[in-house]
């Protein structure tokens, strides 16, 4: 018998939340024995995390776990921390709102055929003010055409889905976008849907989110980029194509080749870790027994193997298969501005790890500029962690000595780099 996760993103929904949980464990209980519920608080402010914690203090449902999040992260925000906490064979979750009935989960589950990865619920009947069932029905034939969507009601948030499936797709999206993210995503990992008819209801307590001007604009600029990566970038992702376009793009990388070669190439017998290698565009200019590039994605690693004949290898930056003290000299290009604070602080740890004392490393790292053209090339290329000039300045103090520092600019990119000191206390 298959285990389930059910959970709901609750973000000030005091009035639904309560019965919506007792609801859960009384369906669960009929489905399987091994379950849990998960309710996501996305820093409600009406009274519902303290509703959701008096009940966990009652204990009256001990498979009830919560994450609570400090600060409102968006509708997108709360839906991956629920898949993240999510511990059972099969995913549920629908709003907190009580728009759709949990009673109906029992569809869903009847749905999940040997050969069916996630059951998707579709509408049958939109119950909401009129002016919401035309956006919603305009907004649903739109996203279906343009992402070639392989379901009817991508909007409906009345879905399980076999955990397996995360371990394939990664979701970035922080807003009401993960919906439409979530479904191409999977159907472009080819696993496969089925569909079932639910009931959508009026909202009983509290008001929608989503709809005023603001937000809307919003989401539809998200979308707008949001259908460049999945239906676009997807294929100019691919490593042969995506090299070519970034030399265009960058100049074929003139500016940081040139730091490379006048600041960071010396002794034919240092030890060089090239991480984030990419397809390995920097790798000639170190000798092939005294280089290693590591990259997270297969595909590169694949690309520059067969391309330079060097040593290549698939690796995570928060913790290298490498020993304490094994390079002279680590070269990092363009990695940080996709990591977080709390990463990046990972990253840079075990790059001291790995490095010699009074090693170097050479680090380059897109800036923040107000360059229209350069702030569109930066969004397209998912760096959502993209400091000052000031701020990469900073955080490296806090890890090296600083020996020399250069702004460039690399096309319509613009770079902060550093050349790094290992100091070791």
């Amino acid at each position: 018998m298959n285990s389930l996760s059910v959970f709901f993103p609750c973000y000030n929904d005091k009035g639904t939340i309560g019965t919506m949980i007792f609801e859960a464990k009384r369906v669960a209980e009929k489905l399987t024995s091994d379950f849990e519920i998960i309710v996501i608080d996305d820093g409600s402010i009406d009274g519902s995390r303290e509703l959701l914690l008096d009940l966990q203090s009652k204990n009256k449902i001990p498979q009830l776990k919560l994450v609570l999040h400090k600060k409102n992260r968006g509708y997108g925000g709360a839906l991956r921390s629920g898949f993240e906490a999510a511990t059972k064979e099969l995913v549920f979750y629908t709003d907190g709102d009580a728009q759709y009935d949990i009673r109906e989960l029992p569809l869903l589950w009847e749905g999940l055929a040997d050969d069916i990865d996630i059951v998707n619920g579709y509408k049958i009947r939109r119950v909401d003010p009129i002016h919401r069932i035309i956006i919603g029905f305009v907004y649903q034939h739109v996203m279906r055409w343009v992402f070639w969507m392989p379901i009817k009601d991508p909007d409906c948030d009345f879905r399980l889905i076999r955990r397996k499936v995360f371990e394939h797709i990664e979701l970035t999206s922080n807003t009401g976008t993960i919906t439409i993210e979530l479904v191409k995503k999977i159907q472009s990992a080819g696993f496969r849907f089925a569909e079932v008819g639910v009931s959508h209801y009026f909202r009983t307590y509290g008001n929608s989110q989503f709809f005023n001007f603001k937000r809307v604009a919003a989401t539809l600029w998200r979308l707008l980029f949001l259908w460049i990566d999945l239906m676009i970038l997807s294929i100019i992702k691919r490593p042969a194509m995506s090299i070519v376009l970034r030399k265009i793009v960058e100049i074929n990388f003139k500016e940081q080749k040139s730091i490379i070669q006048n600041h960071f190439v010396s002794s034919s017998s240092d030890m060089i870790l090239d991480l984030g290698c990419g397809t390995g565009e920097f790798s000639p200019y170190f000798p092939k027994n005294k280089y290693i590039g590591v990259d997270i994605d297969p595909k590169n690693i694949q690309y520059a193997i067969k391309k330079y004949k060097k040593s290549f290898s698939v690796a995570d930056g928060k913790c290298l298969p490498f020993a304490d003290n094994f390079f002279t000299k680590v070269l990092v290009v363009g990695v940080f501005h996709h990591l977080s604070d709390d990463d990046s602080r990972g990253v840079a740890k075990e790059i001291k790890r790995v490095l010699q004392s009074d090693g170097e490393a050479l680090i380059m790292e897109d800036t923040k500029n107000s360059a229209w053209l350069t702030r569109i090339m930066q969004r397209l290329d998912q760096g959502n962690y993209i400091r000052t000039g000031e701020e990469w300045k900073t955080f490296w103090g806090k890890h090296f000595t600083i020996k020399k520092m250069w702004t460039l600019k690399s096309g319509v990119s613009f770079y902060s780099a550093f050349l790094l000191i290992n100091e070791k206390k």
